[in-house]
């Protein structure tokens, strides 16, 4: 008998797993649009965005390459002005990164700060972190349920 209710909840599983990836398809998708509706309003949002992945560089970094998407690129520079020249940066044209996002490049580290690998990070950790708890052996829910149990007597 539990072998067949199994065997029927398996495709409720599947169908779970697969509304979790529809909805954050879904998600990535109004967060690229929103993304890009703030860019134009609040276009700032880039530099802050490159100032942050540089932050996360070692200090000692050297030969920094900051490749952004063109005009983001032109809007960096605009408002950089003659600081850049002597900033310790570069700063590349690069079509292939969208607007928002930047990838840094130094001779020992990469950061890829693309717009698609922080809004996969920020999906992965919400649904990767239910995942978890939803794939904890049983035991271990029971071991939970009991030392609760204990705790609140």
């Amino acid at each position: 008998m539990t072998g067949i209710l199994n065997a029927l909840a398996k495709p409720l599983d599947d169908v779970d797993i697969e509304i979790e990836q529809d909805i954050a398809h879904l998600a990535m998708a109004v967060a690229r649009q929103l993304i890009r509706r703030e860019l134009k309003t609040s276009p700032d949002e880039v530099i802050a965005s490159v100032r942050e992945a540089l932050a996360a560089l070692p200090a000692a970094a050297r030969e920094v390459r900051v490749s952004v998407h063109p005009d983001d690129a032109s809007l960096i520079r605009s408002h950089l002005g003659e600081s850049h020249a002597a900033s310790s940066w570069q700063l590349l044209d690069d079509p292939l990164v969208s607007r928002g996002g930047c990838l840094i490049q130094t001779e020992h580290s990469r950061i890829d700060a693309s717009v698609e690998t922080r809004l996969a990070r920020v999906v992965g950790a919400v649904l990767g972190g239910q995942r978890l708890a939803d794939e904890k052996p049983e035991s271990e829910n029971i071991a939970m349920d009991q030392a609760k149990a204990v705790d609140g007597d």
